[in-house]
């Protein structure tokens, strides 16, 4: 949905998870797990038809997301290596920051935590309150 709430159509949705699915799990996994019905499903194409909108931050948070999964919150749901790696591959290399940041992860401040990341990663941005990944993207972007 998140892909859906920046503006990307419906094939491109399509051709970029189907890319990403194929890669972790192949052609199989793609097929019969029923990713694309469901991606059309959250467009509104397909099931009752609904276009769902994307979901705020609380509400991902609150996800039951396992560990092998590729979705939720990665401030929530990512093992701390994972978000190291992360913030490597982001070039974020302050460790106060980074450690600040981990400090928020361990006492469950997850927006906090990503809204310190964000300001790392845009320190000329303007404030603003993180409360949804598809606000995320758009201050990313400005």
């Amino acid at each position: 949905l998140i892909l859906k709430g920046i503006g990307v159509k419906l094939e491109d949705a399509l051709e970029f998870w189907r890319r990403e699915i194929v890669q972790k799990y192949g052609e199989d996994g793609w097929r019969k797990k029923g990713y694309a019905y469901n991606i059309k499903h959250n467009y509104g194409m397909e099931g009752k038809r609904a276009s769902y909108t994307p979901h705020s931050c609380q509400k991902i948070i609150n996800f039951d997301v396992l560990p092998s999964d590729d979705h939720g919150c990665p401030f929530r749901h990512r093992e701390n290596s994972s978000l190291m790696q992360q913030f490597h591959e982001a070039g974020l290399r302050d460790s106060d920051m980074v450690n600040e940041i981990m400090q928020l992860v361990r006492e469950r401040h997850y927006q906090e935590a990503c809204k310190r990341y964000f300001d790392a990663l845009h320190p000329d941005a303007p404030e603003y309150i993180q409360n949804h990944p598809n606000k995320y993207f758009e201050e990313s972007m400005a």
